[in-house]
């Protein structure tokens, strides 16, 4: 029984290595031949052991055997619907290729006429200055919240920030219209500084606000009588 056990596996390591199928675990392959070898230097209860170690490697071996056999199926499987899918793409291409080249060697078909557009109304000039106010004073409010959002949480009755404030906020409270020229002057002195440093004209509403206090805090303030 047991001269059969090593036999039969001995066999099968012959198939195996024959096939390629050593290298489907090739650390495994060499401990089960060693256990062969070492196998049949023994005999007795020692060999029994051995043989039964040995026929359960060669079964686990077989399994592994079994799966890398299915994967490589799987696998060539796979390739082979890649391709055909390729090609069935590069058919499509190749038919596409040739319509468009049929339509292009056709004679173009006569033009229509194209439509006469009707001419975009003019807005009315009332209308425009409505909203160019409308937002004006919009801008206005924002820019007076803003700077009323910059100002420290502990703000004294003297500091500069509170005192900017306090003076575009009694600007508007006296003469909006004011206020409105006065911010736009600002903003024109800003663009015209970011121009003169070379860079782009400030957008955001923060730079603005900024400009404007600093053109509060230059200008001289009257002495006391």
């Amino acid at each position: 029984m047991a001269e059969d056990v090593a036999a039969s596996a001995r066999a099968q390591l012959d198939a195996w290595r024959d096939s390629d199928a050593a290298g489907v675990d090739p650390v495994r392959f060499r401990l089960i031949e060693a256990l062969a070898r070492r196998s049949a230097g023994h005999d007795g209860a020692v060999r029994q052991m051995l043989d039964t170690r040995l026929a359960a490697l060669v079964d686990s071996y077989r399994e592994a055997v079994v799966k890398d056999a299915a994967g490589r199926e799987a696998a060539a499987a796979t390739e082979q619907d890649t391709t055909a899918g390729a090609a069935s793409t590069l058919a499509s291409l190749v038919n596409y290729i040739q319509a468009n080249t049929r339509a292009m060697e056709a004679p173009p078909a006569p033009r229509a006429a194209a439509p006469v557009r009707a001419p975009r109304p003019e807005p009315e000039p009332e209308l425009v200055d409505y909203f160019r106010d409308t937002w004006s004073r919009v801008s206005v409010s924002r820019q007076l919240r803003q700077s009323q959002a910059q100002l420290p949480g502990n703000a004294g009755p003297l500091n500069s920030d509170h005192l900017v404030h306090r003076a575009l906020t009694l600007m508007h409270e006296l003469s909006p219209g004011y206020l409105e020229q006065f911010f736009s002057y600002v903003e024109a002195m800003a663009w015209l500084e970011q121009l003169h440093r070379g860079g782009a004209p400030a957008e955001n509403e923060a730079a603005r606000t900024t400009s404007a206090k600093k053109a509060t805090r230059s200008k001289p303030r009257k002495a006391a009588s």
